[in-house]
């Protein structure tokens, strides 16, 4: 049997993930600051007491839209809350939600007894998306 092995160059690993197809992730340099970004309507308070999760989902759509992005949490608690039927984040495609390290960004949810508690949506197909540098905490306790 024969098999094609396709090899990739090595590019910018901006993640420092250490695989070849790293370089893949070039948005990277498009940064939504969720507290700071002019294209944004809405800002997030990272206060741990406002719902953020409008603000959030906001530069994660816009960031999509775009072409892709990082969306920058400060440091900072940032609250998902209802918002209408649900309280997670869904994630879009060529999106990087990035905080300001595990120990300074932390994203809370869980605080609504009639939502299922996920926190964060993969929908199907979504693609060069992912997690970095904070950390998720589930407050229900049920």
């Amino acid at each position: 049997m024969e098999l094609t092995l396709t090899a990739t160059a090595p590019g910018q690993d901006y993640f420092q993930l250490g695989v070849g197809w790293a370089a893949k992730l070039d948005f990277y340099r498009n940064v939504y600051n969720v507290k700071t970004d002019p294209r944004l309507t809405l800002k997030a308070t990272g206060d741990g007491v406002a719902n953020d999760q409008p603000a959030l989902q906001q530069a994660i759509d816009r960031a999509t839209a775009d072409g892709g992005g990082i969306v920058y949490l400060p440091a900072g608690t940032y609250k998902l809350m209802l918002h209408p039927y649900f309280e997670y984040l869904r994630m879009r495609n060529r999106v990087v939600v990035q905080g300001a390290g595990k120990d300074q960004t932390l994203i809370k949810f869980g605080y609504e007894p009639q939502t299922s508690h996920l926190g964060l949506d993969w929908p199907v197909g979504t693609r060069q998306a992912g997690l970095a540098d904070l950390s998720l905490l589930n407050i229900d306790a049920t």
